[in-house]
């Protein structure tokens, strides 16, 4: 698997377990690309309390204006900016493309928090290795 491949999984498998974990239990069904035997052991590790509690915390600090989840995108909807994107740079735009595009400045390019210059650098180096 090529690391462009790799990547794209690691962003799908991240976005699917965040869309999973903000829905209620009837309504999570098994993805057709996550084998039974891995789907049972997360669902079992989903329902574990710690995980509940991670969860729960994750989305308050999902709701605050502080930390690592600014966006420099105001109230424009993610589908504007990909259309824009695609139109400005004629090619299609990925998840990465999009949150990089949501997360930096546009003066100088810099992330909008040093925070998350530091986990994106931290990211980095694990995709890598």
């Amino acid at each position: 698997m090529n690391i462009a491949s790799r990547k794209t999984l690691i962003v799908k498998v991240l976005l699917g377990f965040h869309v999973l974990c903000l829905l209620p239990e009837s309504k999570k069904k098994q993805p057709n690309w996550i084998i039974k035997s891995l789907w049972t052991q997360l669902l079992v590790k989903w329902g574990d309390i710690k995980c509940i509690q991670k969860c729960e915390t994750n989305q308050k600090n999902r709701n605050s204006d502080v930390g690592i989840t600014l966006h420099t995108g105001g109230s424009i909807p993610i589908t504007e900016h990909i259309r824009r994107y695609e139109e400005k740079h004629g090619v299609s735009a990925g998840p990465d493309k999009m949150y990089l595009q949501t997360h930096t400045k546009k003066e100088d390019g810099s992330f909008v928090t040093p925070k998350l210059s530091k986990s994106i650098m931290c990211v980095h180096c694990w995709l890598e290795y």
